[in-house]
């Protein structure tokens, strides 16, 4: 690798940042583009702890957006300290089902758009896992590959 390479060169906290809000983005657009066709029952903006009556209806979605963002790179260095030797999909995908655990079983007792699992349909229990087990499967997999690659640079 040329020094022009090394120098240039993103730090690892700035990976962890980049990737986080590219997470963060990811998973509200995926998950209110499957509220808009109607395949999960629950807005994206529902995790907010903070209602939309303190804040016009404008910032909700914004509001909603640096939430994801911050738990994701929270979840980054979760896994960096966890996982990051395991490059494979399994950890993602127990992130995942744990994320929707803890939305769907946990979280539905505080806010109450969040129904129990058993008064969800279907269609909202497949899509909403299958959206958390790959937001899971990407934060995971992100933060061990480009682990795995520094340490390959370090090597030589």
């Amino acid at each position: 690798m040329s020094e022009n390479t090394k120098a240039n060169e993103l730090p690892l906290v700035g990976y962890m940042i980049v990737t986080a809000i590219f997470a963060g983005v990811m998973l509200y657009c995926m998950w209110w583009i499957a509220n808009f066709f109607l395949f999960v029952d629950v807005s994206p903006s529902s995790i907010l702890p903070v209602r939309a009556t303190f804040f016009n209806d404008e910032i909700v979605p914004f509001l909603t957006v640096v939430y994801f963002i911050i738990a994701s790179f929270l979840l980054i260095v979760l896994a960096y300290f966890t996982t990051r030797k395991v490059i494979e999909v399994w950890p993602g995908l127990i992130v995942g089902f744990v994320l929707w655990s803890v939305f769907f079983l946990w979280l539905n007792a505080w806010f109450p758009e969040i129904k129990p699992v058993a008064a969800l349909q279907p269609t909202t229990i497949v899509t909403s896992l299958s959206l958390f087990l790959i937001y899971g499967i990407f934060i995971n997999y992100s933060m061990a590959y480009e682990w795995a690659i520094r340490k390959q640079d370090q090597s030589r």
